[in-house]
């Protein structure tokens, strides 16, 4: 007569198991898996997070920073927004998730992985050739600054250009 295998749960430390395995009939035994597998991906699911808030923190910088460029470097958040309007009006094709590519790997300091943020990657280059009298860890929080401008006005959906639209009127 086989008796039915009973199964533990320890929430603090969110694992599954059974008082008699060998009692266990091959069902139950295949829970015991599945829970293990749940667990572990999880575990993996929480990693991705963590380390995307990581990336995420180190590509937007810090409101602080922000509200500092955005009072003290006008002139500098003006051009970068002039060059990425410039690529959007050359290129309808261009849309907020674009330009986001953009910034990232101008801050990033590495090329572009999209091609449709090249034209924008570009054009970034050549502000910041035009202004070389930035210092590169000022040009740096102007371009987080921006980025986190378009992550507040837009979905960065496929074809959403909300940046876009709203940043336009105010450049010439």
């Amino acid at each position: 007569m086989s008796q039915i295998c009973r199964f533990f749960r320890i929430p603090a430390l969110d694992i599954c198991y059974t008082t008699r395995t060998d009692d266990c009939t091959e069902a139950d035994m295949s829970e015991v898996k599945r829970e293990a597998r749940k667990r572990q991906h999880r575990v993996e699911v929480y990693y991705r997070r963590m380390a995307e808030q990581r990336e995420k923190k180190h590509l937007l910088g810090t409101s602080r920073t922000a509200d500092r460029m955005i009072e003290f470097y006008q002139d500098v958040l003006q051009n970068i927004e002039f060059a990425l309007v410039s690529a959007c009006r050359d290129n309808r094709d261009v849309d907020d998730a674009v330009l986001a590519d953009a910034l990232a790997a101008a801050i990033l300091g590495r090329p572009c992985e999209n091609p449709r943020a090249d034209k924008a990657f570009a054009l970034l280059s050549d502000v910041r050739a035009f202004r070389s009298d930035v210092p590169d860890e000022t040009w740096r929080s102007c371009l987080q600054t921006v980025l986190q401008s378009i992550h507040r006005h837009s979905s960065r959906r496929p074809g959403c250009r909300a940046y876009i639209n709203f940043v336009s009127p105010f450049v010439a």
